[in-house]
């Protein structure tokens, strides 16, 4: 048996916290010297103190811990439990790197007074993105408005959020030269029925902020086309492989929107 010191070690918990858990009713020591009052536990009551840390991580309470323990959940519902908080985790981290994206895309705006100019061209590591999308090959520079509304109807009809829309268009090898293969979707951390899941590599790029209708966006490509030709960048394709990562494109009225438009160097 343990004493309580070499327990809460084991477990990665306090003396302090399993003396609490002890006059909850929640953990039990195996044994109470009745004369010195020192507890001490069996390895085996590690499982049961395991249950009780990740319930707690999981966000109930002592109280709901203590009902949850007494209906004797098992180790594959704890499981499932902790598979469901992590992928939560896992989108809220997503989501706060938009909302961080956002701002830095606005502070870029206020810096240049919405001016492109090759002054304003950001050379950066991105890193990889996994997206729900749908793919289609297309010329560049054609509209590729229809992708997207399909799209947006797949995330709608699995009832996920439209956060972070992405547009990778990666150059297609067939007979005409501006022919480019448009992925079109969804920055998640799940899968999307009908929907094709695509990693977007880590690349180091450069980048502009656009503000405003998208038919206008051609004017940012034109600016990284002319900043990769300065800079001695292959203007093939290399200069066609780029990103948009929409960073707000809120309603039909594109007025606000704002998307970052990305230039793969590498």
């Amino acid at each position: 048996m343990l004493n309580i010191g070499e327990f809460a070690r084991l477990g990665e918990v306090s003396v302090r916290m399993l003396r609490h858990y002890d006059d909850l009713g929640l953990l039990r020591p195996a044994q109470v010297n009745e004369w010195t009052g020192h507890r001490r536990y069996e390895v085996r009551q590690l499982a049961d103190l395991n249950r009780i840390v990740t319930l707690k991580q999981l966000g109930f309470s002592l109280q709901q811990v203590g009902g949850l323990l007494r209906d004797g959940i098992d180790a594959a519902e704890l499981r499932g439990m902790l598979r469901l908080r992590r992928a939560e985790l896992e989108q809220q981290v997503h989501d706060t790197r938009h909302r961080v994206a956002q701002i830095d895309a606005r502070l870029r705006l206020i810096e240049s007074e919405n001016a492109m100019s090759e002054e304003h061209v950001v050379v950066k590591h991105v890193e990889p993105m996994r997206i729900a999308a749908l793919s289609d090959v297309t010329r560049f520079g054609a509209s590729v408005e229809d992708i997207f509304v399909q799209a947006c109807e797949g995330i709608d009809a699995a009832g996920l959020p439209r956060t972070s829309p992405v547009g990778w268009f990666v150059p297609e090898e067939t007979t005409s030269e501006d022919a480019v293969r448009v992925h079109a979707g969804f920055a998640t951390t799940g899968d999307v029925p009908g929907m094709e899941i695509v990693t977007v590599p880590p690349a180091d790029v450069a980048s502009v902020i656009h503000r405003g209708p998208m038919t206008a966006i051609g004017h940012a490509h034109q600016t990284l086309a002319r900043w990769a030709e300065t800079q001695g960048y292959d203007s093939g394709d290399r200069a066609r492989t780029s990103r948009w990562i929409f960073l707000e494109a809120n309603g039909h009225d594109q007025t606000d929107w704002i998307v970052e438009v990305q230039l793969e160097l590498t």
